[in-house]
C-alpha cells in the first residue's frame, strides 16, 4: 500500500539518490560539506569572493541532514560520486569536484 511506502522512503537508497539530485537542481552551486575542513571553507571564501551565492549541506551537523542522520546522505553521495571527500561541489546540477576543481 502507498501508506507503507511512504513511511518507508526515508529508509529507501533512492531517497537519498533523489534528494541529492532535487538539492544539485534546486541550487545553482551546492557544496556538501563540513563545518570544520579546510578546502570547504576555503571553497566557500572563494565563492563568497566571487560575489556567488551557494547553499552548503554540513554532512558533520546531523540537523542538516533529511531524518536529521548525515550517515545515510554520506553513504549515497560517495556511491553517486565516487568522492570520498569534501567539498563536492555541484554547478547547475552537475558535479564539477573539490575545492581545487573550483579554482
Amino acid at each position: 500500500s502507498s501508506t507503507n511506502q511512504s513511511k518507508n522512503a526515508i529508509n529507501d537508497e533512492n531517497f537519498y539518490d533523489n534528494y541529492i539530485r532535487n538539492q544539485a537542481l534546486t541550487h545553482k552551486i551546492l557544496l556538501f560539506s563540513k563545518t570544520n575542513c579546510s578546502y570547504c571553507n576555503r571553497a566557500k571564501k572563494i565563492l563568497e569572493e566571487s560575489n556567488l551565492a551557494y547553499h552548503s549541506i554540513e554532512l558533520d551537523l546531523n540537523s542538516n541532514c533529511p531524518n536529521e542522520n548525515c550517515t545515510q546522505l554520506t553513504r549515497a553521495l560517495i556511491l553517486q560520486t565516487r568522492m570520498k571527500t569534501v567539498p563536492q561541489i555541484f554547478i547547475n546540477g552537475t558535479l564539477i569536484g573539490g575545492c581545487n576543481d573550483l579554482e
